[in-house]
């Protein structure tokens, strides 16, 4: 079954970021969080989002708004 949210880490294995670009993306606000408890977690609905819009960099990568 697939997870409908992801840890920093999980999100940063899979799209090979490592923890603290991850990180910057989420205080820059490109990245959507959820807290549980004290827990951050990224939706999947961003990940899906991610997968079909290739090319498109995040602001936090270099991307433009």
């Amino acid at each position: 079954m697939e997870s409908d949210s992801f840890t920093i880490l999980e999100f940063g294995q899979k799209h090979s970021m490592s923890r603290s670009t991850v990180q910057r993306g989420i205080a820059s606000g490109d990245i959507p969080t959820i807290r549980i408890g004290r827990s951050l977690r990224i939706p999947a609905w961003y990940v899906e989002d991610l997968v079909r819009a290739p090319g498109q960099l995040p602001t936090f990568l270099g991307g433009k708004k």
